[in-house]
């Protein structure tokens, strides 16, 4: 350095307000501006916040409240208005909640519990491939890793096949912590020896190949299916067990040959089968044989001769047997009306009508069928060395309906009735205006009768009325009773007439004829086969109309008067004493009503229709002419003030009341005025 150079470096005076001097001066005046700002803040800050008390579990959580806040422990101050509060904790779920902080009012207290973390554990068993159950919920097997499990005790339970089940309470940590749980399972089985002959047999446990023999397996301590098999020896089985944890030795396993498999069939089928004298089963099937053993076979099926065959097989071997069985004939000599008719036996068809049938002396189905006639469906059984007759004649849906009419039925009190088949028949009704002893109600009128209809024998009794009636009386006349058990019943009215039939259907189950209210009849069911009195054309059909169609007269079937002989009981000497008019010379020895049925009854089989004593019938009393077209089955008029009553009694000598034709209205009860009653075979439409 020379001279000139130190003349470059000269001293400056120092001065303390230069340029560093501002700088700190702004710097403090920054300062103290600031701190006045900051206390104006605080001071603005504590003049309106509020007070709030907030509670959190756990302690150490961490708090934010939006917006400025000061707190001392549990106590904040906070600006008044909505606030966020976020608090979390590690291993905690955390919460977010919206607070409004009033302006004035009491201090809010907040209280907030975080809910913990649940937490893990890793679960390991030995050996693996356990199934774990967590407070008996299945989790899976292990080794696996347990999640979501809530803090707390939690019981923990291990099954694996073939070991003790195990269970562990472990008390988890939750907050999201891993935890790890370990158990050794103890074995449920020991070791067993097994030896067999002959030797190599395959072994399985519990359906487990194990080897073959001799060989050591596990078997359960609770036991275990043990299964022995080798080719050509049967399969030997049996539960064992072994001591757990244990050794232990079987004794040898001695092998019986296996048994023989034969395929039975029978020709024709179905033959029960006998092995060695026990009933074994149907044929076709497959019988199972002891080896190196003769077997005696028997099969028997009806109709046929039993086969007996004896079989030995060797050990597994397989064999097929049928047997043709021979059968034992019996002939059926079939007699088949209509001559057409197809004949068929077991469902195969054998033919058409009359023949002789060559079966096995077993049960057979025989069915003979034709058009237009109901089949014959039945049973036969030949026997051998025998003939038998049989004789099928075929009805037709007709036939078959009145074979299950009977023409004579009873009632519930015994009294017979006849079946009357009108099939349409037309006749008329009254009588000629010229003929002799003609009543003022006998017009004539043309009418047809189709519907079958069963007519009482006799009049109805006494004795059947009094089981209706109990205290009923019929009286006497001059002395004379009308009231024995067997002399018809009089004295009733028409309605108590037809209560009595509603009460003999009820007794027999059938639909009531008479409907009924108030102890009142009040109409008629006319589709109804109840019991009821017949209508007035079904009377006179029964007591005139001949089979030719021809009208009788009078009963004794000639059209003089009086009477040649004694055929009814009419009023005769006998009855002088109860009225001015007899038939002279004809006594029939009952002053009154004779027991029903004790004279001849007419062509129809009916008894007393024209005489004894008089009968209601069902029809109202009218005098109605007609002569067009012939009326079908008429019921008479709907209503009227009387009731049509028929037939002569015990009082009637004169030849108007004697004649079968003869008619006359009553509407009240009259000691010589009884009933007999009726009823339909069916609803209407049925066969003729």
């Amino acid at each position: 350095m020379n001279e000139r150079d130190l003349e470059l470096i000269r001293p400056v005076r120092y001065r303390p307000g230069g340029v560093q001097g501002r700088r700190r001066r702004l710097g403090l005046w920054l300062a103290l501006g600031g701190a006045a700002a900051a206390a104006v803040a605080v001071l603005a800050f504590l003049f309106a916040a509020r007070p709030l008390v907030l509670r959190v579990d756990p302690r150490h959580a961490r708090v934010a409240i939006g917006g400025p806040d000061f707190h001392l422990g549990e106590n904040y101050l906070v600006l008044p208005g909505k606030r966020t509060l976020e608090v979390s904790a590690a291993g905690y779920r955390p919460q977010r909640r919206t607070l409004q902080v009033a302006r004035r009012g009491p201090t809010p207290e907040v209280a907030i519990a975080l809910e913990p973390l649940p937490g893990r554990v890793e679960v390991v068993s030995e050996p693996p491939g356990a199934e774990v159950a967590v407070d008996g919920e299945a989790r899976g097997v292990t080794p696996l890793l347990v999640e979501e499990i809530p803090r707390g005790p939690r019981r923990f339970t291990f099954h694996l096949e073939r070991y003790f089940p195990e269970e562990r309470v472990l008390a988890v940590e939750g907050l999201g912590r891993t935890q790890r749980l370990e158990v050794r399972l103890r074995p449920a089985f020991g070791h067993l020896h097994l030896e067999s002959e002959p030797p190599g047999a395959a072994i399985t446990v519990d359906g487990r190949p194990a080897g073959r023999t001799p060989a050591e397996v596990e078997v359960l301590e609770a036991g275990s299916l043990v299964e022995i098999a080798a080719p050509g020896y049967q399969t030997w089985r049996a539960r064992l067990s072994a001591p757990a944890g244990g050794r232990t030795r079987h004794p040898p396993v001695v092998l019986a040959p296996a048994d023989g498999r034969l395929r039975l069939e029978s020709r024709p089928p179905g033959a029960a089968v006998t092995l060695d004298g026990l009933f074994a089963g149907t044929a076709p099937l497959e019988l199972a044989l002891a080896s190196g053993v003769e077997h005696h076979l028997a099969l028997h099926l009806p109709g046929h001769r039993t086969a007996e065959r004896r079989v030995r097989l060797a050990p597994a071997e397989e064999r097929a047997l049928r047997v043709e069985l021979v059968p034992e004939l019996g002939e059926i000599h079939l007699a088949v009306t209509p001559a057409d008719a197809e004949v068929r036996v077991d469902g195969r068809a054998v033919g058409r009508g009359s023949t002789i049938l060559r079966l096995p002396a077993a049960p057979h189905r025989l069915e003979v069928a034709r058009e237009g006639y109901l089949p014959y469906r039945g049973e036969v059984l030949p026997v051998p060395g025998r003939a038998q007759s049989l004789e099928v004649r075929l009805l037709t849906a007709a036939e078959a309906y009145w074979q299950r009419h009977p023409p004579q039925r009873a009632a519930p009190t015994g009294t017979a009735l006849r079946l009357i088949r009108p099939r349409g028949t037309t006749f008329t009704l009254g009588s000629p205006r010229r003929e002799p002893g003609r009543g003022a109600g006998e017009v004539e009128r043309r009418v047809k009768l189709s519907r079958p209809f069963y007519l009482a024998v006799t009049e109805v009794t006494n004795g059947e009325f009094r089981r209706f009636r109990p205290d009923h009386r019929s009286g006497s006349v001059a002395g004379h009773s009308l009231d024995g058990d067997e002399q018809p019943v009089v004295g009733v009215s028409w309605e108590e007439a037809a209560l009595f039939c509603n009460w003999l259907s009820e007794r027999e189950g059938l639909p009531p004829f008479y409907r009924v209210a108030g102890g009142r009849v009040v109409g008629f069911d006319w589709e109804a086969t109840g019991y009821r009195l017949p209508t007035e054309a079904e009377w006179a059909y029964a007591a005139r109309v001949r089979d030719d169609g021809g009208l009788l007269a009078f009963p004794w079937g000639e059209d003089r008067y009086p009477p040649p002989a004694v055929v009814e009981n009419y009023a005769g000497p006998e009855a002088a004493a109860l009225v001015p008019l007899t038939l002279r010379g004809l006594d029939d020895g009952y002053p009154v009503s004779a027991p029903v049925g004790r004279f001849p009854p007419n062509p129809r089989g009916l008894h007393d229709l024209g005489g004894n004593v008089a009968e209601w019938v069902n029809d109202f009393y009218a005098v109605e002419p007609h002569l067009g077209e012939p009326l079908e089955d008429p019921r008479g008029p709907a209503a009227g003030g009387a009731h049509v009553v028929r037939g002569a009694s015990y009082l009637d000598a004169a030849r108007s009341r004697l004649r079968l034709a003869a008619r006359r209205p009553a509407s009240a009860p009259a000691s010589d005025l009884g009933f007999r009653i009726a009823r339909y075979v069916d609803r209407p439409g049925g066969p003729q």
